[in-house]
Protein backbone atom coordinates (compact mmCIF):
# COMPACT_ATOMS: atom_id res chain seq x y z
CA UNK A 1 0.00 0.00 0.00
CA UNK A 2 1.68 3.55 -1.48
CA UNK A 3 1.07 6.65 -0.17
CA UNK A 4 0.34 9.19 -2.78
CA UNK A 5 3.34 11.79 -3.35
CA UNK A 6 2.27 15.19 -2.59
CA UNK A 7 4.62 17.51 -4.91
CA UNK A 8 2.96 20.59 -3.63
CA UNK A 9 4.02 20.40 -0.03
CA UNK A 10 7.34 19.26 -0.30
CA UNK A 11 10.30 21.07 -1.76
CA UNK A 12 12.74 19.62 -4.58
CA UNK A 13 15.27 19.59 -2.31
CA UNK A 14 13.03 17.73 0.52
CA UNK A 15 10.67 15.31 -1.79
CA UNK A 16 12.91 12.05 -1.25
CA UNK A 17 12.85 12.89 2.77
CA UNK A 18 9.24 13.65 2.43
CA UNK A 19 8.34 10.18 0.50
CA UNK A 20 10.68 8.29 2.83
CA UNK A 21 8.92 9.60 6.03
CA UNK A 22 5.37 9.01 4.86
CA UNK A 23 6.60 5.41 4.00
CA UNK A 24 8.76 4.46 7.05
CA UNK A 25 6.15 5.33 9.21
CA UNK A 26 3.91 3.23 7.40
CA UNK A 27 6.46 0.62 7.26
CA UNK A 28 7.02 0.62 10.90
CA UNK A 29 3.76 0.23 11.80
CA UNK A 30 3.16 -3.22 9.82
CA UNK A 31 6.51 -4.05 10.81
CA UNK A 32 5.49 -3.42 14.49
CA UNK A 33 2.06 -5.28 13.80
CA UNK A 34 3.78 -8.39 12.24
CA UNK A 35 5.70 -8.50 15.64
CA UNK A 36 3.32 -8.02 18.00
CA UNK A 37 1.00 -11.07 15.86
CA UNK A 38 4.19 -13.27 15.96
CA UNK A 39 4.48 -13.12 19.95
CA UNK A 40 0.64 -13.35 20.51
CA UNK A 41 0.98 -16.93 18.33
CA UNK A 42 4.14 -17.68 20.42
CA UNK A 43 2.09 -17.16 23.45
CA UNK A 44 -0.82 -18.90 22.38
CA UNK A 45 1.34 -21.98 21.00
CA UNK A 46 3.49 -21.75 24.40
CA UNK A 47 0.27 -21.92 26.44
CA UNK A 48 -1.19 -25.18 24.29
CA UNK A 49 1.88 -26.76 25.29
CA UNK A 50 1.97 -25.99 28.98
CA UNK A 51 -1.54 -26.84 29.47
CA UNK A 52 -0.83 -30.48 27.38
CA UNK A 53 2.09 -31.06 29.45
CA UNK A 54 0.00 -30.39 32.64
CA UNK A 55 -3.11 -32.38 31.36
CA UNK A 56 -0.77 -35.62 30.44
CA UNK A 57 1.26 -35.68 34.14
CA UNK A 58 0.42 -35.25 37.39
CA UNK A 59 2.91 -32.03 38.03
CA UNK A 60 0.86 -28.53 38.60
CA UNK A 61 0.63 -25.71 35.95
CA UNK A 62 2.74 -23.41 38.44
CA UNK A 63 5.65 -26.12 38.02
CA UNK A 64 5.27 -26.64 34.62
CA UNK A 65 5.55 -22.72 33.71
CA UNK A 66 9.00 -22.98 36.11
CA UNK A 67 10.26 -25.81 34.25
CA UNK A 68 9.76 -23.74 30.98
CA UNK A 69 11.33 -20.54 32.31
CA UNK A 70 14.22 -22.84 33.38
CA UNK A 71 14.31 -24.28 29.78
CA UNK A 72 13.99 -20.98 28.21
CA UNK A 73 16.73 -19.32 30.18
CA UNK A 74 18.76 -22.49 29.31
CA UNK A 75 18.43 -21.84 25.64
CA UNK A 76 18.82 -18.21 25.81
CA UNK A 77 22.11 -18.42 27.47
CA UNK A 78 23.49 -21.16 25.19
CA UNK A 79 22.57 -18.64 22.52
CA UNK A 80 24.09 -16.17 24.10
CA UNK A 81 27.68 -18.46 24.93
CA UNK A 82 27.67 -19.44 21.11
CA UNK A 83 27.42 -16.03 19.55
CA UNK A 84 30.44 -15.19 21.86
CA UNK A 85 32.25 -17.94 20.91
CA UNK A 86 31.46 -17.14 17.36
CA UNK A 87 33.02 -13.75 18.03
CA UNK A 88 36.00 -14.84 18.90
CA UNK A 89 35.99 -17.41 16.47
CA UNK A 90 35.72 -14.86 14.05
CA UNK A 91 38.28 -12.67 15.15
CA UNK A 92 40.69 -15.74 15.47
CA UNK A 93 40.40 -16.10 11.76
CA UNK A 94 40.42 -13.12 10.35
CA UNK A 95 44.12 -12.16 12.61
CA UNK A 96 44.91 -15.04 10.83
CA UNK A 97 43.91 -14.13 7.62
CA UNK A 98 45.52 -11.27 7.81
CA UNK A 99 48.79 -13.22 8.03
CA UNK A 100 48.07 -14.47 4.18
CA UNK A 101 49.63 -12.88 1.59
CA UNK A 102 46.64 -11.74 -1.00
CA UNK A 103 48.35 -11.98 -4.40
CA UNK A 104 48.74 -15.47 -4.97
CA UNK A 105 47.24 -18.67 -4.05
CA UNK A 106 48.74 -20.24 -0.50
CA UNK A 107 50.50 -23.58 -0.28
CA UNK A 108 49.89 -26.00 2.85
CA UNK A 109 53.06 -24.29 4.60
CA UNK A 110 51.94 -20.92 4.40
CA UNK A 111 48.54 -21.87 5.75
CA UNK A 112 50.00 -24.03 8.50
CA UNK A 113 51.93 -21.08 9.72
CA UNK A 114 49.20 -18.47 9.38
CA UNK A 115 47.55 -20.60 12.23
CA UNK A 116 49.97 -20.59 14.21
CA UNK A 117 51.88 -23.94 13.52
CA UNK A 118 48.62 -26.07 14.16
CA UNK A 119 47.68 -28.20 10.93
CA UNK A 120 43.71 -28.11 11.57
CA UNK A 121 42.76 -28.26 8.22
CA UNK A 122 42.82 -31.19 5.64
CA UNK A 123 41.49 -31.12 2.06
CA UNK A 124 38.57 -33.86 3.26
CA UNK A 125 36.54 -33.56 6.28
CA UNK A 126 37.10 -37.46 7.08
CA UNK A 127 40.68 -37.46 8.58
CA UNK A 128 39.11 -35.24 11.14
CA UNK A 129 36.33 -37.22 12.10
CA UNK A 130 38.63 -40.27 12.30
CA UNK A 131 41.12 -38.26 14.73
CA UNK A 132 38.05 -37.06 16.92
CA UNK A 133 35.47 -39.30 17.20
CA UNK A 134 37.55 -42.41 17.89
CA UNK A 135 40.18 -41.14 20.58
Amino acid sequence: MKVKYDAHRCTVSEQTTCWKNKWSAQRRYWTRRTRLLAAARNQQQLLAQQQKMQATSSVSMVDVRLSFRKAEQCVTKASSKLQSLHISLTDKVNICLEKLPTDSTQDEAQITAAFGNVRIHTSSSEPYYWEQVYR
